[in-house]
């Protein structure tokens, strides 16, 4: 996948500023802090570049409980940004179920387009919480009616091997792409996303 851009760049959650500044999103109980850069900073003002993109992202609450689990996030990326995926192979959902990331890389590695680290937390009554840092691969799910898909594979070990498969669908809507991101339940719903690193 190509992502383009001419002069700048927001991806958020709400809205997460662009050039490594960062919002804090109210959410009942949670406080999400996220992040954007790109590169390289200098833009061409009448044309597109392909260009890389970080976000950054830590989802804790008001205290040290355990936040709840983060199901649904809407991004906005401002008018400047394109993205191609012409001619670049496509991953299915199923491609990915039941894989390791080993095995999701096998399956669908020529459709790779970005990926990082994550961090879970995983909280069971009376147990002290476990941390799993699985790293993430994100892989291009095609183009269909107007809307891109991106899928976006990590693999937790903890408290018993599964894969989670997050789902982005990204489309125009008037002068923005806006994004959904959807994430599945993760460990019977004891497991809440508290960190990530994502490079596009």
């Amino acid at each position: 996948m190509t992502v383009v851009l001419a002069t700048s760049l927001t991806v958020g959650v709400g809205a997460i500023a662009s050039a490594a500044s960062s919002s804090i999103l109210p959410v009942p109980d949670l406080v999400p802090t996220f992040a954007g850069t790109f590169s390289p900073k200098q833009m061409p003002a009448r044309e597109y570049v392909p260009v890389t993109t970080n976000i950054f992202g830590k989802i804790r609450t008001g205290g040290d409980t355990h936040p709840s689990a983060l199901r649904e996030a809407d991004l906005t990326v401002d008018n400047h940004l394109k993205l191609n995926v012409k001619g670049l192979p496509v991953c299915r959902a199923k491609q990915l179920e039941d894989r390791g990331s080993a095995a999701a890389v096998r399956a669908c590695g020529e459709t790779i387009v970005g990926g990082g680290e994550s961090y879970f937390e995983i909280d069971f009554p009376e147990q002290k919480p476990l941390i799993a840092n699985p790293s993430i691969t994100v892989f291009n799910g095609g183009k269909r009616d107007g809307k891109f898909k991106l899928l976006i594979h990590t693999f937790i070990s903890v408290p018993r091997p599964a894969p989670i498969i997050a789902v982005a669908t990204i489309e125009r809507r008037g002068s923005e792409l806006r994004s959904t991101v959807r994430i599945p339940v993760v460990a019977d719903g004891a497991g809440s996303l508290i960190d990530f690193k994502l490079r596009l």
